[in-house]
């Protein structure tokens, strides 16, 4: 029994000691490893959905993204969303989205979703109405789903899992064209289902379907060329995986494609004449990996071909047949985003972008210039805080932390703890031993444990117990430390090879320190040691044993004394000193300020630590906000921060170390190994595009994305205008700084906000040229630079034709008055030389029978008579002047007014010529009459009438007046002895009558004959 016991623990110890021996738990492969920092966009950052299936960039450079709940049009910032229950401009048939095409000729990209078709238009992102509804249209049934699509030429080719499994849209036509139905399954009833289409360089289109193989059509003709079903291809066709599915096709070559299926990687190599299928073959630890279920795959522009599977991507050299497994260094997000990558897809300019069940993640795929070692490869062990970093060699690192000192093999991100317990710092001797100091004094590494350090130098004894926190050599003879705590001892010389050390501190003679506190010592190139407290730097000469030089600086902008000096190195002849809460100070050899970097110059963060020198054009600057690179030649300035693959955005006062190619620097959550030359300093830039219009009016809003014509226009009732930039920097987002412009209202730069849109409210209408700058001060090349023409209508006042009317109108008006004035001037006048007329022909011929009378009355005969003649001529002229002065009256008169007036002047004469008279009116007596009208009347009346009582020897005389509606009669009639009408001759009264009645638009009518009398008529029709 004893030995059975003993020989059962033998075997389970060999089984645990030995791990690869276990049958059933193989050892992982042991592939080279390659980090890339992915960028990740979640439902938290806009995403419709987790679940992305298909990722396009179309050629403006937005990047499509299709998603079970929607489908997604990102431009590295902003993410607009396309579905069922949005506005129709982005409204989809439904919501999950299978496959993506673009039509980069006629720029349309194709959406195949589950149960239908949409064509968008990328020129101004909306969706067209062109695609009919394909499912009612091929009778699909409600179990069935559209899988994949393929576009050549005009012809779309649609895969679905039912149907005939195929069919083809013309794009062109908008109809479906007829094709070979594909073949059933054998032996089953089960309709074709399609797993990938993709065509060929001989114009042959290879269609992958699920559980029967492959068939490969003409694209013209529509008809089967080959079928080669699966077994016929001999591929896997193990038990435990009879479902045979086809995931992906990628092109290596011509006449060679890879093919990722459920079973494996596959190599398929065809031509006209027939194809061949084989496993691809992996050599070494990665054989295994073809055989493994893929996801996909794709070929990149430089000859690898990437592939995924179960919780890995995987990267195959064509040339050389290497096999590197791709990891994320991002070490911050423990969720591993490589488990299920359903879609592996390269833009335009060489970035990843991979569809997972978490989000969407994308890479530059240039070696990171980041690596973090936070946590063990077992995730078991980690590095909270670090205070210090020590690399031993390019694979091995000693970091001293806050719980711990600790060992990391940068190779296999082994990590182990050495002794727990706070430390600060770990310097390497000229012996090649690691001195490593701590809250319980210094030590030194023997092996894997530490030891005393004055086990080893006895000379240390006497300040083995003491809190060194920075060492600076000279040489190899003497080694100068320092401790910042409070209640330091100042600094210590110690002298290896002399077994001595020298306590120098503000008290010692004939050396002396203005501080105890020593925050950082280091050297410049006259070999002299700077010695950096929190009010000053003392500059120490080894050569004479002194300090030469104490010096304080001010702050230049807050005018203070500037404190905490922390590190200095040396480039471009200045010395760069991290001053903490002032920022980064250049001095000249004088130690005066020259130049400054600050948050104001772009500085992450004034609280700064440690600044390293690389090749003399570069400074790198820790600080407890994020990692600022100095390009001193333009002094343009880069912040990094945790996003962009450091282990954290905090660094730790003392922890940082530069040994080529590589710069150290960490603080909490781990440290950060910073390879410099990796960093792209001149990317490929973006285009600028406007990604979005949107005007917003009284009652509704506009949604206009077209810029095709080149000119915006913006309608009358919009009160604010806001254009959305998009400046595609997908893996360097929020560098890049936009501003704008519109010189017709000022020339100045405007900056944007971090959202990049602009508003435009409050313009007059007109054109404007809207010119928009993105710089991105991480990379070299000039700004990039969008103009936009804009066109604001105005409203329906403010538009040129209104106010061209309004022009005429105001001419129209203008001229009017100015006619209407002339006329009256006319009337005036007219009136002025008619009153002269009356007054030259009726009262001037009375005034001057009065001067004949009064002057044959002087004579002195017959004087009684000639007063009696003039006092009825001076009669006569005042029923004149009374009658001109009514004549003048503005007011209207009536026809019985009119015929009053008549009366008065006509029966004083006929009275007195013993004539009958007699005055009526007929009809409506009330009729108005015109001043012009009742003037020239009352003259042919009075004409009329003295011309009975000179010529017509009669004894009466009638005046009527007819007024039937607008109709007017004046009839004036005597029985005197008459005239003859026909004789020649017509005397000046009736030419006057005759003349006064055409002035009033009165027609005339004379009729009279020897012995009958004489009737005048004037009528007015």
């Amino acid at each position: 029994m004893y030995h059975r016991i003993v020989f059962y623990l033998f075997s389970w110890l060999l089984f645990v000691s030995c791990p690869s021996c276990a049958i059933g738990f193989p050892s992982p492969p042991k592939l080279p490893k390659l980090l890339y920092y992915f960028h990740k966009v979640t439902q938290a950052q806009g995403l419709s959905s987790y679940n992305v299936k298909r990722i396009t960039q179309d050629t403006y450079g937005y990047t499509w993204i299709a998603t079970q709940d929607g489908l997604n049009r990102f431009d590295g910032k902003n993410i607009t969303i396309y579905n069922k229950s949005v506005d129709p401009p982005r409204q989809l048939v439904n919501n999950d989205i299978w496959d993506l095409t673009e039509d980069s000729v006629n720029h349309r990209l194709w959406v195949l979703t589950y149960s239908g078709l949409n064509c968008i238009d990328l020129a101004t992102g909306k969706v067209l109405d062109n695609p009919p509804a394909i499912r009612p249209a091929l009778n699909l049934a409600p179990n069935s789903n559209f899988t994949c699509e393929w576009l050549a030429g005009a012809r779309l080719w649609i895969g679905s899992s039912n149907y005939n499994g195929l069919t083809v849209y013309n794009t062109h036509k908008h109809g479906f064209e007829p094709i070979e139905p594909l073949p059933a399954v054998s032996g089953t009833s089960v309709a074709p289902n399609v797993g990938r289409i993709w065509a060929d360089e001989y114009d042959r289109i290879w269609v992958f379907v699920n559980n029967y193989g492959i068939v490969i059509y003409s694209s013209q003709t529509g008809r089967i060329l080959e079928r080669h079903r699966i077994a016929e291809l001999k591929m896997d066709t193990r038990a435990e995986a009879d479902d045979d599915r086809f995931r992906a096709i990628a092109r290596i070559s011509p006449g060679r494609m890879a093919l990722a299926t459920n079973k494996g990687l596959y190599d398929l190599r065809y031509s006209v004449r027939g194809m061949r299928i084989d496993p691809f073959v992996l050599r070494g630890d990665a054989a295994h990996i073809s055989l493994e279920e893929t996801y996909w795959c794709t070929a990149d522009p430089q000859a690898n071909l990437w592939f995924s599977a179960d919780n890995a991507l995987y990267r195959i050299s064509l040339a050389s047949g290497e096999v590197i497994r791709i990891e994320d260094a991002d070490y911050s997000n423990p969720e591993n985003w490589f488990n299920g990558i359903y879609h592996i897809y390269f833009d335009r300019i060489g970035h990843i972008w991979l569809s997972t069940q978490k989000g969407l993640a994308f890479s530059s795929i240039s070696p990171s210039p980041f690596e973090t070692f936070f946590q063990s490869a077992d995730r078991r062990l980690v590095i909270n805080h670090a205070n210090c970093v020590s690399p031993y060699h390019d694979s091995l690192l000693y970091v001293c932390a806050e719980d711990g000192f600790y060992r990391i093999d940068t190779r296999t991100y082994v990590i182990r703890r050495i002794a727990a317990g706070r430390f600060v710092c770990a310097n390497r001797l000229m012996d090649g031993r690691l001195l490593v100091g701590g809250d319980d004094g210094l030590f030194v590494l023997r092996g894997d444990t530490l030891a005393g350090a004055e086990t080893v130098y006895p000379e240390l004894r006497r300040i083995a117990k003491q809190k060194i926190t920075t060492v600076a050599w000279c040489g190899d003879t003497l080694a100068v430390m320092g401790n910042y705590n409070v209640g330091a001892d100042g600094i210590f010389f110690w002298y290896p090879q002399r077994d001595t050390v020298i306590t120098v501190n503000e008290q010692s003679k004939p050396l002396a320190l203005a501080s105890n506190i020593v925050n950082g010592l280091c050297r410049d190139h006259y070999g002299r040691v700077w010695i950096l407290s929190g009010t000053g730097c003392s500059l120490y000469n080894p050569a004479r044993h002194r300090i030469d030089t104490f010096f304080h600086t001010n702050d230049p902008y807050r005018h203070l004394p500037a404190t905490f000096y922390y590190d200095m190195v040396e480039s471009q002849g200045l010395y760069w000193v991290a001053v903490y809460g002032t920022g980064l100070m250049g001095l000249d050899s004088s130690l005066q300020v020259r130049r400054i970097f600050s948050t104001r110059e772009g500085l992450a963060n004034n609280g700064v630590y440690k600044v390293f020198a690389w090749k003399d054009s570069l400074l790198f600057v820790t600080s407890n906000n994020g990692l600022s690179l100095i390009r001193l030649r333009d002094s343009s300035v880069v912040n990094y921060f945790q996003k962009d693959g450091l282990h954290g955005n905090g660094f730790e006062l003392g922890c940082g170390y530069m040994a080529a190619p590589y710069i150290y620097a960490g603080g909490e959550r781990g440290i950060s190994r910073i390879e410099p030359d990796r960093i792209p300093i001149d990317p490929v830039p973006a285009p600028l595009r406007i990604s979005n219009i949107r005007m917003q009016a009284t009652d509704t809003v506009y949604d206009a994305g077209d810029l095709s014509t080149g000119t915006l226009l913006v309608p009358s009732d919009v009160v604010e205008t806001a254009l959305t930039v998009a400046t595609f920097d997908y893996t360097d987002e929020g560098r890049t700084v936009i501003s704008y412009s519109i010189p017709e209202l000022n020339t100045q730069w405007i900056p944007l906000g971090l959202d990049g849109t602009i508003n435009l409210l409050g313009l007059s209408p007109g054109k404007y040229t809207l010119q928009i700058k993105a710089v991105n001060p991480s990379t070299l090349f000039p700004a990039r630079q969008l103009q936009v023409r804009i066109r604001w209508l105005p409203k329906w006042y403010q538009t040129i034709w209104f106010k061209l009317v309004i022009a005429l109108v105001a001419l129209a008006l203008f001229y009017i008055f100015y006619r209407y004035r002339i006329n009256t001037i006319r009337q005036q006048q007219l009136i002025r030389q008619n009153i002269s007329s009356d007054l030259h022909d009726d009262i001037g011929s009375i005034l001057h029978t009065i001067k004949v009378f009064t002057q044959l009355a002087r004579r002195g005969k017959d004087t009684e008579s000639w007063l009696t003649q003039i006092e009825a001529s001076l009669g006569q002229a005042v029923v004149a002047l009374r009658d001109m002065i009514w004549v003048l009256d503005d007011s209207q008169d009536t026809v019985y007014q009119f015929l009053e007036r008549v009366r008065q002047f006509a029966l004083p004469v006929t009275e007195a010529h013993g004539i009958q008279l007699d005055v009526a009116a007929e009809g409506e007596v009330t009729h108005m009459l015109l001043k012009e009208e009742k003037r020239n009347l009352l003259l042919v009346a009075k004409e009329s009438v003295n011309n009975c009582i000179k010529y017509a020897c009669c004894s009466q005389v009638s005046v009527r007046f007819i007024a039937i509606g607008h109709s007017l009669t004046l009839r004036i009639t005597d029985n005197g002895i008459g005239f003859d009408t026909d004789k020649p001759g017509e005397g000046n009264g009736l030419r006057n009558i005759r003349r006064r009645a055409g002035k009033i638009h009165y027609s005339v009518a004379i009729d009279s004959a020897p012995g009958a009398g004489t009737r005048i008529t004037l009528r007015k029709p």
